[in-house]
């Protein structure tokens, strides 16, 4: 794990973001694929260029892998960025967990008691079927509101943040 729970602290839950985005970016990218073939039909198209060039086909076969190396090191990306966001609600805290590139990762911890209000948004038709949206935590004091994006049932998250919070409320006033 790559954070420390405290001694009397335990994982509630564990909420992950949505897989549209990171599917729709990976559909975009596989019609990428499609680029080799329009820019080698061009390039053997025009007679000065292809003789010009020894071999076109192999430059051409070079410069196709050479692509769909550079596509498939993006998908790459994006999925392992997608696979490591997560938000943790533990019985004291809400952890978000945040991939911002490859070798950069973001930490946020709010303690439930600084917790004021809590909104969720789902923005489209498709975030509503999938059931996706934001979850906003506003805090008290000077620290900055707590934004979680694409997250799965933002309305089922808000709602179980709400609980806990409660519940740790009536634990402290006893």
């Amino acid at each position: 794990m790559i954070f420390t729970l405290e001694s009397d602290e335990h994982v509630i839950l564990i909420a992950r973001r949505h897989w549209f985005k990171p599917a729709l970016e990976t559909l975009v990218l596989g019609f990428s694929l499609l680029a080799p073939l329009l820019v080698s039909s061009i390039v053997l198209s025009v007679p000065e260029i292809s003789q010009s060039i020894d071999n076109p086909a192999i430059l051409i076969i070079i410069l196709t892998l050479g692509w769909f190396f550079v596509v498939w090191n993006m998908i790459f990306v994006i999925w392992t960025n997608h696979l490591l966001d997560v938000m943790v609600l533990t019985n004291l805290h809400v952890i978000d967990i945040e991939q911002v590139r490859l070798w950069n990762r973001e930490i946020s911890t709010l303690n439930l008691e600084k917790i004021q209000d809590i909104s969720s948004k789902s923005d489209g038709i498709i975030a509503h079927f999938l059931d996706y949206g934001d979850l906003e935590i506003q805090t008290a004091g000077s620290i900055t509101n707590f934004i979680v994006k694409n997250i799965q049932r933002p309305d089922a998250l808000r709602q179980k943040i709400n609980e806990r919070i409660n519940e740790r409320l009536d634990t402290l006033r006893l």
